[in-house]
């Protein structure tokens, strides 16, 4: 059967007590999977989803059977134990991984993935007069090889600007085609504005290596000295398929605008004296290429400063987000407020801030009640070994 896209739907006609008709759709949209060339204690996986058009959310489950019952796992990672739920507006994605043993002989294995559903009714009026559950099919095939094979594809690639004596980025993705696990070399090469001469060459190695069948996205800093002006990138690979040529800009110190938004600071805002107290800001990298972001701030009690806050940097690539953690560990009681800013790339944002209230007794007091706590039993004990003693001569 083809692996192509294949929608298989069941409509299902729920009968309530009040003879009214109730429809729920559900689909898998593969119909089946043919894994070939797969290598002894190799990889390979692929993905379907579940969905439905009714709002409610239904229940689902997956089980596996037949000769391959024991090479299959799923991602999300315990969707065989405890199942997954989905509805019209949250479709479930599973992803199948096989994986043979290392005794597996060469040929084709079979068996099949099936998708059940709990029982499907309607919340609210009515009375659904008998339960109602959808199943589903998936046959599998994996074919089992010894020889090894590397292929991969390259795509998404992207080169930013930069300015003098500033690495560029290059950003891609590698779809690993092959059998076997693979960190492909990337050759990049910069041509002037005619494309006449080449000034710059380079080779990039992944950071990672990518299980077959499986897509990665990376990203990589390229070290330049080249002078102001347009320049034109080659990126391909000798492994991988697929090249692109893109351009980008050198600029003047300051041509390339950084900008980031401090999105938020939370802390607990009721504590004991004592705790440890996650500090959390986020910072979001709105710009067009790679900040370093690290917070800056105060711990205040009654304009009191009790402790100053400067976090190591954290590399942020162009719109991803970092949640920069710091800790407070207060001894006293009291309302205090944290504030401050992130510092990326020698910009600050705007301030924010958060309240901390700490309940208890202070340490100090209590670690100076403990001393005298213990002196006076000292005292006793000794006062009642002096008495002891002088009733003995008598």
């Amino acid at each position: 059967m083809s692996r192509g896209v294949f929608v298989i739907v069941i409509f299902l006609c729920l009968l309530a007590s009040t003879d009214e008709v109730l429809g729920v759709a559900i689909g898998v949209n593969r119909a089946d999977f043919s894994f070939q060339d797969v290598l002894r204690e190799g990889y390979a996986e692929d993905s379907f989803v579940v969905s439905t058009d009714s709002s409610d959310l239904i229940s689902g489950a997956v089980e596996v059977e037949g000769e391959i019952a024991e090479w299959v796992s799923f991602r999300p990672d315990n969707v065989l134990e405890n199942g997954f739920n989905f509805s019209s507006t949250n479709p479930q994605t599973l992803t199948v991984i096989i994986q043979p043993p290392e005794d597996a002989a060469n040929g084709e294995y079979s068996g099949t993935i099936r998708v059940l559903t709990g029982e499907i009714g309607r919340s609210g009026g009515g009375r659904i007069g008998t339960s109602t559950r959808a199943a589903f099919g998936i046959d599998t095939v994996v074919g089992i090889t010894g020889v090894e094979t590397r292929s991969c594809v390259l795509g998404g690639i992207q080169v930013t600007n930069t300015e003098l004596t500033q690495d560029f980025e290059l950003t891609y993705s590698v779809k690993n085609t092959g059998n076997v696990r693979m960190a492909p070399v990337l050759d990049v090469e910069v041509f002037n504005q005619a494309q006449e001469e080449t000034v710059l060459q380079r080779s990039v190695q992944t950071t990672q290596e990518v299980l077959p069948t499986r897509s990665q996205r990376f990203r990589s800093s390229i070290e330049q000295d080249l002078v102001v002006g347009q320049y034109w990138a080659r990126v391909s690979s000798p492994e991988c398929s697929g090249s692109s040529l893109l351009t980008f800009d050198v600029l003047e110190r300051g041509g390339v605008v950084d900008s980031g938004e401090f999105v938020d600071l939370e802390a607990n805002s009721w504590n004991e004296v004592g705790d440890i107290i996650p500090i959390l800001a986020y910072f979001q990298n709105t710009g067009s290429r790679t900040v370093s972001a690290k917070f800056k701030g105060t711990v205040m009690k009654n304009s009191k400063l009790f402790k100053v806050i400067d976090t190591d940097f954290y590399n942020t690539p162009p719109g991803d987000a970092v949640t920069i953690e710091t800790f407070f560990n207060p001894l006293e009681p009291g309302r205090y407020v944290v504030e401050g800013r992130i510092l990326y790339n020698d910009k600050l944002t705007f301030e924010r801030s958060a309240i901390i209230n700490v309940g208890g007794t202070s340490m100090r007091e209590g670690f100076s009640f403990m001393n005298y706590a213990i002196i006076f039993i000292v005292l006793i004990l000794l006062i009642l070994i002096i008495r002891k003693k002088k009733k003995r001569r008598f």
